[in-house]
């Protein structure tokens, strides 16, 4: 048998551990994305500059 206590703090740990969770997922696809984006921009410039990258 649970008390009141027992449950919310249970809810406010479920709660929290979800909010990280899509916190860390949330940066993990900002950071790829931003991968994404910095090796385009940099095989753009060098293609710009003339050497061919190898892709």
């Amino acid at each position: 048998m649970h008390t009141p206590v027992d449950l919310v703090a249970r809810e406010v740990g479920a709660s929290h551990r979800a909010a990280t969770r899509a916190a860390h997922l949330t940066a993990a696809r900002q950071a790829r994305r931003q991968q994404r984006l910095d090796r385009r921009m940099t095989r753009a410039s060098s293609r710009l500059a003339g050497d061919d990258p190898i892709r």
